[in-house]
């Protein structure tokens, strides 16, 4: 839906439909599912880092975890990696990444993730649960 948005002249796609949205709740109180917020992370911090995602993940991971073939993104209408999805591995690499993961975020022998990261992406961090 937001590639399908006419951004706003010289502003990326994403931040252009997603700025002119309210906000839902206030952070931290309700998860519902946005590949929207995910895709704006990605714009934020290709931006920071001054290069594509595709770029950094060969630089940070992929090469020195060992990956057979690089990986990229599908780009959105104004160039940025579509980051909610759209991720391009071999089958093999994807399960390097899931051996990476397993192993701590080590890669050639250095850690590539702060100490606790894995632990809080993957802790509950909002119930969830369907509600009667």
């Amino acid at each position: 839906m937001f590639n399908a948005h006419k951004a706003d002249p010289g502003v990326d796609v994403t931040v252009s439909y997603m700025r002119k949205l309210e906000r839902e709740s206030h952070p931290g109180t309700k998860w519902v599912y946005k590949t929207g917020e995910t895709n704006l992370i990605g714009v934020l911090a290709s931006s920071a880092i001054g290069k594509q995602l595709t770029n950094y993940l060969s630089e940070k991971i992929w090469r020195p975890f060992g990956m057979e073939l690089d990986a990229s993104w599908l780009l959105g209408s104004t160039g940025h990696e579509i980051s909610g999805c759209c991720i391009q591995a071999s089958t093999r690499d994807f399960a390097r990444f899931g051996l990476f993961m397993l192993g701590g975020g080590i890669a050639d022998g250095k850690p590539v993730l702060p100490d606790s990261w894995i632990a809080e992406a993957t802790m509950k961090h909002i119930d969830t649960e369907a509600k009667p």
